[in-house]
């Protein structure tokens, strides 16, 4: 993950967290895809506050270097496409380069 696509997750964590369904829903899809080990996904599952599961989600997303258009994926093809878009489209100034 490049550096403004780290900066603007972290600048927008609150939006993350107020509109994001529990990660838990996300983590088959990254293991399917070997985006994360089953050790990371464990690491990011087991806090009991979602707030805190979002957090580790994202700690460990940043490390991977697809991990935003990973995210995004993950986030639409879980239901979630509003939230998707809104990442994606950086609330519509501009778009995120993917490389």
């Amino acid at each position: 993950m490049n550096a403004e696509e780290k900066k603007f997750l972290k600048d927008n964590l609150s939006y993350i967290y107020k509109n994001m369904k529990d990660v838990v829903i996300l983590l088959p899809l990254f293991l399917r895809k070997k985006v994360m080990s089953t050790d990371q996904a464990a690491y990011v599952e087991s806090p009991k506050s979602c707030r805190k599961r979002v957090e580790r989600l994202i700690e460990v997303l940043v490390t991977i270097e697809t991990g935003y258009s990973n995210f995004c994926e993950a986030l639409e093809l879980s239901g979630q496409s509003c939230l998707a878009e809104y990442l994606r489209n950086v609330r519509g100034e501009k778009k995120i380069l993917m490389h």
